[in-house]
């Protein structure tokens, strides 16, 4: 994430500090709600082998960190897939390890953590997602299907309708 300086040249804006130097940070992801945008990433521990993580931060609409640490929104394993960040109105949903889902509320405050839809057992990953008025439109590949992506609406509440 970097903020706009004069002149429109980019000034890095690091994410809060990890807690061990054998942390990396990989395949972050962002959306915007009126006044504040959600950032979400992986983090694998190398110094605890396979130890991924699933980690938020907040950042203002003027590029300045709102929270002075990272928090935890979900633990993975080998096989989480990058989040994928959605500003609904009044909270954040973060899809991770295909459709599993966490709900963040503009506070930092993480409401409720590995949630599945109903179409949970299908996905394999979900490549991108996106708030369309009432709606989540996830764009996903099938498990087991080299072929199969597709497009599925999510109603806000998560239920999917396709």
């Amino acid at each position: 994430f970097a903020q706009t300086a004069p002149y429109g040249r980019e000034v890095p804006l690091p994410l809060p500090p990890a807690t061990s130097p054998a942390v990396r940070h990989f395949s972050p992801d962002l959306a915007c709600g009126d006044d504040q945008c959600l950032v979400a990433w992986t983090s694998i521990n190398e110094g605890e082998r396979f130890s991924y993580e699933i980690r938020g931060a907040r950042v203002s609409k003027s590029g300045d960190l709102i929270d002075k640490t990272s928090f935890l929104i979900a633990t993975g394993s080998m096989n989480t897939t990058p989040p994928q960040v959605v500003a609904l109105a009044t909270d954040y949903v973060v899809l991770y390890s295909g459709i599993v889902y966490a709900r963040i509320g503009r506070d930092g405050v993480v409401k409720s953590r590995d949630l599945k839809t109903s179409i949970s057992t299908d996905i394999g990953s979900v490549t991108e997602a996106a708030a369309v008025g009432g709606s989540i439109l996830v764009y996903s590949v099938q498990k087991l299907c080299t072929l199969g992506p597709y497009v599925t609406r999510l109603a806000e509440v998560i239920k999917a309708v396709r």
